[in-house]
């Protein structure tokens, strides 16, 4: 009888610690230090969106968020090593369209596959390029600009930040709805081609908001169009490729935060439900918009549905551009 009541008693007794041992294994995320892994030099858009962030997710998560800038290839070093880590929500990328959908276009060989191996998270925002032109040329909008390079084909040339960049594959796809032939002249980054836009040496650039907005300003660039369908809300008074001259133009880039495939749902909701509360915050939300970015509220399967609809259209430009990296 005192063995049935020993029995009885140590069967209750795991009955009340199996919760809480279940719970202990499967500890509230995260459990650590997070790093969030810029695949970019420091300074450039990826770079600002994930230090403007990381506090914020630091004081709400109890646990240090650091940033570590990993360049290389075009962003392909760095997003390749997140690919490869545990896939416990503590290794992330801030990834791009670059990095996850037109590098796997521009490279014959790829050390990972942007769609299969990671676990979208969240779309932080978009972030468009405006047509600029040098004062001297002869269009003060996107019809006009049309007509000139139909009439004269070649006789203006274009700036980039070289092979596979963003106003390389703007422009490229510009010239190539609208039928017309221009001269790619590529450098090594786009501030050299702002310099030689500046100067001269290049009629135009399919630029970035934010750094095209100074040579606007200082009346060094006449703005003819913004990239993306949507317009850009810094810029309110310059219309829309779409909307000025060639119909159906729709280009911008995203940045969102992705890990490695394999990480639970319950983790990917967790970083994805605190991450859209940290972009409403008046600080983070601010300071990306003056930059120039669209913030998303995208749901994470919207997120993983939106690149896939991308990635034809990415394969398209680059195949049209005949732009290779290797």
């Amino acid at each position: 009888m005192k063995a049935d009541r020993v029995v009885l008693a140590s069967a209750v007794m795991l009955l009340t610690v199996a919760p809480f041992a279940k719970v202990s294994a499967q500890s509230v995320f995260p459990d650590g230090p997070v790093k969030i892994v810029v695949p970019y030099l420091p300074g450039g858009t990826p770079d600002i969106m994930a230090r403007l962030i990381a506090p914020v997710l630091t004081a709400k998560w109890g646990q240090t968020v650091v940033i570590e800038n990993k360049a290389g290839a075009n962003g392909s070093i760095g997003t390749a090593e997140v690919a490869r880590a545990k896939p416990d929500g503590r290794t992330l990328v801030l990834g791009t369209t670059a990095t996850h959908i037109v590098n796997g276009e521009l490279y014959s060989k790829m050390t990972y596959d942007g769609l299969k191996d990671f676990a979208p998270i969240a779309m932080l925002g978009t972030l468009s390029n405006v047509l600029i032109v040098h004062p001297s040329v002869q269009a003060n909008n996107v019809t006009e600009l049309i007509a000139f390079l139909k009439k004269q084909p070649g006789k203006l040339n274009y700036g980039s930040g070289g092979n596979g960049s963003s106003n390389h594959l703007a422009a490229e796809m510009f010239k190539s709805m609208a039928g017309i032939d221009m001269m790619h002249i590529p450098y090594k980054s786009s501030a050299p081609a702002r310099t030689a836009l500046m100067a001269g040496e290049v009629s135009m650039i399919f630029e970035n908001v934010p750094t095209a907005i100074p040579l606007i300003q200082a009346n060094q660039a006449k703005p003819l169009g913004i990239t993306s369908a949507n317009g850009a809300k810094v810029m309110p008074e310059v219309p829309t490729i779409d909307a000025s001259g060639l119909p159906g133009y729709d280009m911008s880039f995203w940045y969102g935060l992705l890990a490695p495939a394999g990480t639970s749902d319950a983790t990917v909701k967790k970083i994805h439900s605190d991450l859209m509360v940290v972009l409403q915050t008046s600080e983070v939300r601010g300071k990306l918009e003056e930059v120039g970015i669209d913030l998303s509220d995208m749901s994470t399967q919207q997120f993983k549905d939106y690149m896939r609809a991308e990635a034809p259209k990415w394969a398209k430009v680059v195949k049209d551009s005949g732009a290779k990296l290797d």
